[in-house]
């Protein structure tokens, strides 16, 4: 069945008439907001999202994730500049990731996971002055990670997942300046380099998970980093509860990929 949502076109099963009733009853009642929202979670939705869907600028909230939505994000999405909330996750989108993003000041919460995207991270990301959550773990991700993610120019950036891609090169020297991260999933990529960044008093003051496990870093990581965990002296103790690390020893003896004394749990 074919049918449309606000100015969306999409295809639904016919087992999905009845939800497709109470999906357009509620944007009847939101029609004074000028179809400010599409939520549309798990509906079994195919198909590619169409040009028209760009063209209500006034879209606030696009709630698309858990259905089988393929093709590309158009760079078109950087016109909706009323965008607060943007999740299709766990779909089968796949291109690259549009740098238009950064066009979205209003932008709080970004989830992209669980699809098929290429090419590496735009650095345009960096501003997204007002975002609070990005996620775009388990996709095809490669190249380095952008400095532009972490900094004061994203001072509300609570939760950065970036795990399960193909990204290389090393750590940003620059990634304890988030003033307000939380969680920092990096793990099961391609990074290389060490944790020998120190970190700074004042820096990560409420870092809670930090994963970099399942990559090729090496070496020793700094003591600054382990006087983030939430059980060392509280004149410096943070809220670091869970840090996962290569710090497996091999089965046949010898040093493990990376030495920490303070991670919570140990891979190889």
């Amino acid at each position: 069945m074919k049918a449309v949502i606000g100015n969306m076109p999409i295809l639904l099963s016919a087992g999905e008439e009845r939800l497709l009733s109470r999906v357009e009853n509620r944007s009847a009642r939101s029609s004074a907001k000028n179809n400010t929202w599409i939520d549309c979670e798990e509906n079994q939705i195919v198909g590619t999202l169409p040009e028209e869907f760009y063209s209500n600028l006034e879209l606030e909230e696009v709630i698309l994730k858990n259905n089988s939505i393929s093709g590309s994000v158009s760079s078109k999405i950087g016109d909706l500049s009323k965008l607060e909330i943007f999740w299709v996750s766990f779909n089968q989108l796949s291109g690259t990731v549009p740098a238009t993003f950064g066009n979205l000041a209003n932008l709080q919460e970004l989830e992209l996971q669980s699809n098929l995207l290429t090419g590496s991270i735009p650095s345009e990301f960096g501003t997204m002055e007002s975002i609070d959550f990005i996620s775009l773990q388990s996709n095809l991700l490669t190249g380095k990670i952008p400095t532009e993610l972490f900094g004061t120019n994203l001072g509300g950036l609570r939760i950065l997942y970036l795990n399960d891609n193909q990204l290389t090169g090393t750590i940003p020297s620059n990634y304890g300046s988030s003033p307000r991260l939380e969680d920092l999933w990096l793990s099961d990529n391609l990074l290389t380099g060490t944790l020998s960044i120190p970190i700074f008093e004042g820096e990560f003051l409420f870092l809670e998970e930090l994963l970099i496990n399942n990559n090729g870093i090496t070496g020793v990581v700094d003591e600054s980093v382990c006087l983030l965990r939430n059980n060392t002296t509280p004149i410096r103790g943070g809220q670091l509860g869970i840090f996962h690390a290569d710090c497996q020893p091999p089965p046949n003896g010898g040093q493990p990929q990376i030495q920490c004394f303070c991670c919570t749990a140990c891979f190889m």
